[in-house]
């Protein structure tokens, strides 16, 4: 999967008028998406555990 680029990373962090540095966008854009990768493992596992969400 490709990542969003830094422009449009940009522009959603920056939509309610924030300012970010390049370093900024791309140390928040590398943690949204580990962030995302432990949910989906997270939720792969529960599924194949049958598990449900409470």
């Amino acid at each position: 999967m490709d990542k969003l680029s830094i422009d449009k990373c940009r522009k959603i962090l920056e939509a309610n008028g924030n300012r970010y540095t390049d370093d900024q966008v791309l140390l928040l854009r590398n943690k949204l998406y580990e962030l995302a990768e432990m949910d989906y493992t997270e939720s792969e596992r529960r599924q194949r555990e049958g598990v449900t969400h409470r």
